[in-house]
């Protein structure tokens, strides 16, 4: 028996969940000096019920005897082939370490894909990569397509503050300062190498949702299957992820033959890196 296996920095929505499952291997997140492990014991709603711009976030891979426990209750259950679909290896040292454990495994077979992406980005690699298993069978088909699939995925995003990706050694000291000062919004993305990128720089909350719609709508030229994902972490980003969907609905180009849409609120693990004052799209057209 084969299943799909995933980590709680690869979004996805709960509904499609429910029809086409993954097992998640949950990130640890500290919330002031408390530990929890996401997807296991504590919820989106819990951690951002009790987190603000003013918590001390932080984030760790689980550690391998944790992961050995995952893989042998993964054996219980009959699994003998697992298709593990990741976030970038680039954003953390958990991709290096699980490589070891696995190829050390002599009775389940695991195959490996590094989306070089992370949040919705990396969902929708994985969504992609399900369903075409689900159409094929066929791991050699997975293999073939992956590269284009990730051509055809689409990620930004941005933040109320840049206290967490100055901390998280994303963005320098001097740009935090300016950022803060002139409220200077960064438009981010993760990289065809699979490093937290600038994309652009703008003023001000009006610009940074206009700048991410059009984006995201020049991505969709030429496609006639679009799936489009926007995520926000607290609250108080929800009304700003809705117009900003609003206004890419409003610009998705004619020849659009399938559309689909889906909002949901980013992981704890995500939030942790970019402060719980997070929004952003992501986009799989083709």
């Amino acid at each position: 028996m084969e299943v799909f296996v995933t980590d709680s920095v690869c979004d996805m929505p709960e509904e499609w969940l429910k029809v086409h499952p993954f097992y998640t291997i949950g990130m640890k997140v500290e919330v002031d000096g408390r530990t929890y492990t996401d997807t296991v014991d504590i919820s989106r709603e819990e951690f951002y019920g009790m987190v603000t711009n003013e918590s001390e976030l932080k984030t760790a891979f689980p550690s391998m005897s944790e992961v050995e426990k995952f893989y042998e209750d993964l054996k219980e259950k009959g699994v003998d082939e697992v298709i593990s679909i990741h976030f970038s290896e680039k954003l953390s040292g958990f991709l290096d370490t699980y490589r070891l454990f696995i190829g050390r495994l002599k009775d389940l077979r695991v195959y490996l894909f590094d989306t070089r992406s992370a949040s919705a980005g990396a969902g929708l690699i994985a969504m992609r990569l399900r369903e075409l298993y689900e159409e094929t069978r066929s791991i050699k088909v997975l293999k073939e397509r992956f590269h284009e699939i990730r051509r055809n995925t689409f990620l930004v995003f941005t933040v109320n503050t840049l206290k967490y990706l100055h901390k998280n050694g994303r963005i320098g000291k001097a740009m935090n300062l300016i950022g803060t000062l002139l409220k200077i919004v960064p438009i981010l993305t993760v990289d065809e190498e699979g490093y937290v990128d600038k994309k652009a720089v703008v003023r001000g909350r009006r610009s940074a949702i206009n700048t991410m719609a059009e984006m995201a709508t020049k991505f969709l030229k030429g496609k006639k299957f679009v799936r489009i994902m926007v995520g926000y972490g607290a609250e108080i980003m929800r009304e700003r992820v809705e117009e900003l969907l609003d206004k890419i609905r409003n610009l998705v180009p004619t020849g659009v033959e399938k559309l689909e849409e889906y909002l949901l609120r980013i992981s704890p693990t995500v939030a942790c890196h970019t402060g719980p004052e997070v929004y952003g799209i992501g986009v799989y057209a083709e």
